[in-house]
C-alpha cells in the first residue's frame, strides 16, 4: 500500500483540481442547435414544450421518440388517431415507408405540424416541396421580419429575427392543396398549410423561430404560438425522434466525441488515462514467486450421495429415500425447468409436457405414482425400484432435449 500511495496521490489530485476548476469556473453557454423539448439551452425547444400546455388548456401533451412507422404499427397504434403531431428538426428526411404512414395519419384527419430547415427524402416529393436560402432578402438590415398573410386574425406587425437560421422559405411547393399562411420579409413564403385527405400539414422552414432564445424575446415571443393556433385543441404528440435521426441529425456524436468538445471532460479522461498507464507500467511488474500449480479439489458430491442412497436402501428404509428423491424431483421443476409446483393443476401438467416432451400418459403414470408413494406409510424395494426408473426415464429425456 505504501508503494502504491504516490501513484494515487498523484493520479487524485490533479483530479480534484480539475472537478473543483469545473464546479467552480463560469460555464460557457451550450450554443449547440439541438431543437429538444428537454433542453434549457438557448437553442433547445424547452419553453415552447411548457408553453404549449397554456395554449392548449386541458389537452394531455405526450413525448415520443419513435418513428411514424413503429407507431402506427404498435399495439395501441389507435391513441394517435385524430391527434396532434408535432416534429421539430434540422432536416426532416424520413423513409418511404416512414412517410407512407405519417400519410395515412394526415389522411385520416391528423394534424402534422413539422419546422425543419430542410424538407427532402419522401415527403417532399409527396407533397412537391423545394425549400431554399433567402438571404440576399433584406440582407443588410440584420434583421428578417416573419409575418403572417392573414391580416385580420393575427397582428398587423412583423417579428424581427436576427439569426441567419430563419432565411429558409419555400421555393416549391403544390400551389393546388396548399395555402400560404406566413412569409418572411413579405416575399418569400416559409409557412404553409398542405390539406391531406381529411388531415392536413402545417410546414415552417423556420424551426429557430420555436427556441428557447427567442420566446424570452418579447418581440418575437408570440410569433411561435400563432403559428401553433393553427392546430385544433385535441392531443398533442411531440415527435423528437427525427431531430435526433435525421440525414444531418445534431446528436450522433460519440461518447468520446462529447467527452473531447467539452475542456473539463478532455482533462478529466486524458489526467485518467495518464494515470491508468503509469499505474499499469509501474505496478504491473510482477513482485513476488510463481504459485505453484496445486492439483484442483475433486468433485465427491456424486460419491457421497452414491454412498447415502446405498445406506438408505441397506437400511431398508425405502419410504425414507423415497421421499429424499421426490423432494429433489420437485426441487430440480422449481429451479431447471422453472415450474410452480404448489398447484398441480392442469396449466401446471400442459407446461410440465411442453418442457420435457413427455407423453399425457407417461406424465399421469409418473405423478400418480409419486402421489400414491407419498399417501403409503411405507413402500417395498419394488414400489422403489418402479418410482426410480420413472425418474431416471424423466432426467434422461430432458437432458436429451
Amino acid at each position: 500500500m505504501k508503494r502504491s500511495l504516490p501513484y494515487i496521490l498523484g493520479f487524485l489530485i490533479p483530479l480534484v483540481l480539475v472537478i473543483l476548476w469545473v464546479n467552480t469556473g463560469e460555464k460557457p453557454t451550450n450554443w449547440d442547435f439541438t431543437l429538444n423539448p428537454n433542453d434549457k439551452i438557448p437553442y433547445g425547444t424547452y419553453l415552447t414544450h411548457e408553453l404549449l400546455k397554456k395554449s392548449f388548456p386541458g389537452q394531455e401533451i405526450e413525448d415520443l421518440n419513435s418513428s411514424t412507422y413503429i407507431l402506427s404499427n404498435s399495439h395501441d397504434s389507435e391513441k394517435y388517431k385524430n391527434s396532434n403531431i408535432i416534429i421539430f428538426c434540422d432536416n426532416f428526411e424520413s423513409d418511404k415507408y416512414d412517410v407512407q404512414e405519417l400519410l395515412r395519419l394526415a389522411a385520416g384527419g391528423n394534424s402534422i405540424f413539422i419546422a425543419s430547415n430542410e424538407f427532402s427524402g419522401a415527403l417532399a416529393d409527396t407533397l412537391k416541396l423545394g425549400v431554399n436560402d433567402n438571404y440576399r432578402i433584406n440582407a443588410d438590415t440584420g434583421f428578417r421580419n416573419l409575418s403572417f398573410v392573414n391580416r385580420h386574425v393575427f397582428p398587423d406587425k412583423n417579428f424581427p429575427y436576427k439569426n441567419n437560421y430563419v432565411d429558409k422559405y419555400f421555393s416549391n411547393f403544390d400551389t393546388a392543396r396548399t395555402r400560404v399562411l406566413g412569409n418572411v420579409n413579405d416575399t418569400a413564403v416559409n409557412f404553409i398549410r398542405v390539406k391531406f385527405g381529411k388531415g392536413e400539414f402545417l410546414l415552417s422552414s423556420c424551426p429557430m423561430a420555436f427556441t428557447n432564445y427567442y420566446i424570452v424575446d418579447k418581440t418575437t415571443r408570440q410569433y411561435p404560438f400563432y403559428c401553433l393556433s393553427y392546430l385544433p385543441q385535441r392531443k398533442i404528440f411531440w415527435n423528437d425522434y427525427y431531430n435526433y435521426h435525421g440525414k444531418y441529425g445534431f446528436h450522433n456524436d460519440s461518447t468520446l466525441g462529447y467527452i473531447f468538445k467539452n475542456p473539463p471532460l478532455r482533462w478529466a479522461f486524458l489526467i485518467l488515462v495518464c494515470g491508468l498507464l503509469i499505474y499499469i507500467f509501474f505496478e504491473g511488474k510482477r513482485k513476488q514467486r510463481l504459485i505453484a500449480i496445486m492439483d484442483p479439489y475433486k468433485n465427491t458430491t456424486l460419491e457421497f450421495a452414491d454412498t447415502m442412497g446405498r445406506l438408505y436402501y441397506e437400511r431398508f428404509d425405502h419410504k425414507n429415500l423415497a421421499e429424499k428423491k421426490i423432494n429433489y424431483f420437485y426441487d430440480y421443476l422449481r429451479t431447471k425447468l422453472y415450474l410452480r409446483t404448489d398447484t398441480l393443476d392442469a396449466e401446471f401438467y400442459k407446461r410440465f409436457r411442453d418442457k420435457t416432451g413427455m407423453t399425457e400418459d407417461d406424465t399421469a403414470a409418473l405423478f400418480v405414482n409419486i402421489s400414491r408413494v407419498r399417501s403409503l406409510e411405507s413402500i417395498d424395494e419394488k414400489d422403489l425400484l418402479q418410482l426410480n426408473k420413472q425418474m431416471d426415464e424423466f432426467y434422461k429425456r430432458v437432458l436429451t432435449r
